[in-house]
C-alpha cells in the first residue's frame, strides 16, 4: 500500500519500462500466440512461465486461464 502511493523515481520507471520488453502482458490468447511465436522462433520445445502477479489465487487463475486457452487440464 505504501508502496503504491509512494510511486516510482525517473529510474524506477524506465527500469519498468525496459523490464516489460521481456514480459508478455495481455489477455490469455494473446500470451499463447506470443508463446507460440516466441516459441517457433527459437525453435524450442519447452517454455517456463512465470506469473508475475500478487496473490496466491490471482497466480492460479493466470495458469489455469493460460492452460485452457493451450486446450490443457489443469487440476
Amino acid at each position: 500500500e505504501t508502496a503504491k502511493l509512494r510511486g516510482f523515481s525517473a529510474r524506477e520507471q524506465q527500469k519498468v519500462l525496459e523490464n516489460r520488453k521481456r514480459m508478455i502482458i495481455g489477455d490469455a490468447d494473446f500470451v499463447k500466440a506470443e508463446i507460440e511465436r516466441i516459441a517457433e522462433l527459437y525453435k524450442a520445445d519447452e517454455i517456463t512461465i512465470i506469473p508475475n502477479v500478487a496473490g496466491a489465487e490471482n497466480r492460479m487463475k493466470g495458469i489455469r486461464l493460460l492452460a485452457e486457452a493451450f486446450g490443457l487440464a489443469i487440476e
